[in-house]
């Protein structure tokens, strides 16, 4: 916590660090001291363990002003009684910190009667199943265990029985193996992977398509209002058929098990993802709600439009079994992040942290590194003129006739990847098109 005072203040939470982290910090009066601690109640919604360093800010304290009050016992009680209400009340931790006050009340009922949504359990999602047509002659993948230390293999462990506990994996006595990998995460905790590289060479690929990004955020334009909605693991409210579970399997250094719901990196899963959200809110009008995968977005001209339109999509949502993330949902924003975007009333730019990512790269070494960057491009074209004819001596370095590891670096590519890099770093904001082309 940083406070820049001493005295009586107020402690309040920092909301990016809730919406990334799931850290919720008590916010409530404080007596600050020079020099002396203070003890502040902190509590993490996440999934996964986090560990907190000292080089984190959490929340600020900001001075109290105005007077302070001593509450006697029999008040205390009182506001007790007032506090169980609140502890009762229908509101998850959902970020409504932007809800006018005239449609805090109708919001409370509709989350009230979508209690269930927010359980914080994994949804299934009804009626549709995730299939694997496999090519003809397709044999099975049988792969060994990556070598692991103690360490990992501990970690490994514990997240296989933490899935199994959830019903996301069964125990498997088929043939197909693939191998995983524990990937560090900046939290300090680690992502469990399947390595589905050779699996997912098999398939026939899916036809159903993916939303364009920038047709996407052109149908924004209009909008005052947004909500943003994500799905709790969405790719694991989707079951796998029972006669393909066996193709999911993996191996551990301890047993093998095979995927009951939708594992992530699995081939055409965004498909089946896709195509699931997209029947679910089939009956509702483009002009007020957008799904990518399972990113969906409610859009609105006024908060009163706004609070219909989040009841007619939450309800079908509910109805079909999807539950989502509340950390992750912030209601009727003015600003929202979506697709890699900050989108407001009537503009978009580029997202801050996508751009930092971009400060310390490098010229690339590989293609594959070069595909990379050249995509993210591409994900922003839309704020760099000439992208095509600037980028086309770094794309002809991804042709088959190059090899995997790039030659060294000339001038015209240097130049050329270093004016594309600073473009995006200097994006402007743009405006979106809007129905009167104002």
């Amino acid at each position: 916590m940083k406070s820049t005072h001493t005295g009586h203040g107020f402690s309040t939470g920092r909301p990016p660090f809730y919406h990334n982290h799931g850290i919720q910090v008590a916010q409530g009066p404080a007596i600050i001291g020079a020099g002396e601690p203070i003890t502040v109640q902190v509590m993490h919604e996440g999934a996964t363990p986090l560990r907190l360093t000292t080089y984190w800010t959490v929340g600020y304290i900001d001075p109290n002003e105005g007077p302070t009050y001593e509450v006697s016992p029999d008040e205390l009680k009182e506001r007790d009684g007032t506090a169980k209400e609140e502890k009762d009340s229908p509101l998850p931790g959902l970020d409504v910190s932007s809800v006018p006050d005239e449609s805090s009340g109708a919001l409370r009922a509709l989350l009230k009667k979508q209690a269930p949504f927010w359980g914080g359990k994994f949804g299934l999602i009804r009626g549709v199943e995730h299939r694997i047509r496999l090519k003809p002659g397709a044999v099975p993948v049988v792969q060994h265990p990556y070598q692991a230390g103690t360490l990992a293999r501990e970690r490994e462990k514990a997240e296989v029985e933490r899935m199994r506990s959830m019903g996301v994996i069964e125990p498997s006595a088929g043939e197909w193996a693939s191998p995983v990998v524990m990937v560090p995460k900046p939290d300090g905790s680690v992502r469990f992977c399947i390595v589905y590289r050779k699996l997912n060479l098999m398939p026939v690929r899916s036809a159903y398509p993916i939303p364009r990004m920038d047709e996407c955020i052109d149908s924004l334009g209009d909008a005052r209002v947004f909500s943003t909605l994500d799905c709790d693991a969405g790719y694991r409210q989707i079951k796998v058929t029972e006669e393909d579970k066996k193709n999911t399997a993996f191996k551990c250094h301890s047993d093998a098990w095979q995927c009951v719901r939708l594992p992530f990196g699995l081939c055409n899963a965004p498909a089946t993802l896709q195509r699931a959200m997209d029947m679910i809110l089939a009956g509702v009008k483009l002009q007020i709600r957008l799904v990518y995968v399972d990113d969906a977005i409610v859009f609105s001209r006024s908060p009163e439009e706004h609070l219909q339109h989040l009841d007619e999509v939450l309800t079908r949502l509910g109805k079909a079994g999807v539950t989502l993330k509340a950390a992750k949902c912030p209601l009727f924003q003015e600003e929202v992040e979506y697709l890699g975007h900050v989108v407001r009333p009537g503009r978009v730019q580029v997202l801050e942290k996508n751009l930092r990512a971009l400060t310390g790269l490098w010229y690339a070494e590989t293609q594959t590194q070069m595909r990379s960057f050249l995509g993210r491009c591409r994900v922003y074209r839309r704020f760099e003129a000439d992208l095509a004819k600037i980028a086309k001596p770094l794309t002809a370095l991804t042709g088959t006739k190059v090899s995997e590891r790039l030659p060294s670096r000339r001038e015209k590519e240097s130049k050329d990847f270093e004016e594309q890099r600073g473009r995006l770093l200097a994006a402007p904001i743009l405006a979106l098109p809007r129905r009167d082309g104002h």
